[in-house]
This record gives C-alpha cells, sequence and structure tokens, in this order.
C-alpha cells in the first residue's frame, strides 16, 4: 500500500506533535509542584527525538514559560503557562536564520569586527 501523504507534511505533522507533547510535559512538570521545585530555577534544556529543544523556566511565581526551538527550520517559539488556570498561551514565534548572520547587533565596543581586526594586525 502506497503512502499518499507528501513527505513535507508528514514531517511538519511531526513536528507539530513534538512540539504539543514538549509543552504538555512543561505543563505536567509546572503542575507537579512548581513552587518548590523550581522556585525561581531554570531547568535543563530537554531534546526530542525529532532534534527539537525544550527550555522551561520559571517566571517569578507568576508563570511557567516553555522555550521550544526547531535548531532544523531554524524558528524558535515562546509559550506562557498561567498559574490559575494552566492555560497556554504563545506569546512569540521567529525564525532566527538571519539572526544569527548578524554579526555585532547590539554588541558594544569593541565590535566582533574591530577584534577581527586587532588580531589580524598581531
Amino acid at each position: 500500500m502506497q503512502d499518499t501523504q507528501p513527505r513535507a507534511t508528514r514531517q511538519t505533522v511531526g513536528y507539530v506533535a513534538t512540539a504539543v507533547v514538549l509543552v504538555v510535559v512543561g505543563l505536567f512538570c509546572w503542575y507537579a509542584n512548581a513552587e518548590m521545585a523550581w522556585a525561581n530555577q531554570a531547568t535543563a534544556p530537554a531534546t526530542g527525538s525529532t532534534g527539537m529543544i525544550a527550555h522551561v523556566q520559571q517566571i517569578d511565581g507568576r508563570s511557567t514559560r516553555v522555550i521550544v526551538i526547531d535548531p532544523e527550520l531554524r524558528v524558535m517559539a515562546v509559550y506562557e503557562i498561567g498559574r490559575e488556570k494552566a492555560e497556554i498561551k504563545l506569546l512569540s514565534s521567529r525564525d532566527f536564520s538571519y539572526d544569527m548572520q548578524l554579526l555585532g547587533y547590539n554588541s558594544v565596543d569593541p565590535s566582533p569586527e574591530d577584534v577581527k581586526k586587532m588580531l589580524e594586525m598581531q
């Protein structure tokens, strides 16, 4: 029997499913006594089987943030899980592939280019 779904569609469904699982894991961790276990601490990032990375962070006892990064697509999303109703809210999503090409954005003197020139003159 031949598969009728295009490969790209299956891959996208896989990424979405992984993101949902990571958000649910973050929600579970938040629910499992977030105040005691995570009092203003960040947990180590977790990598899923698709290579996606999830990072869960407690924000000042108010809410929990889940940051999901897909290194292959160079996209990240930030979710907030509310304390009262455990509602999941998408705060932002961004393709960071162009960001990674900026060599000196928001840097102070000496800029990376200046340091490179100084090293070349040695």
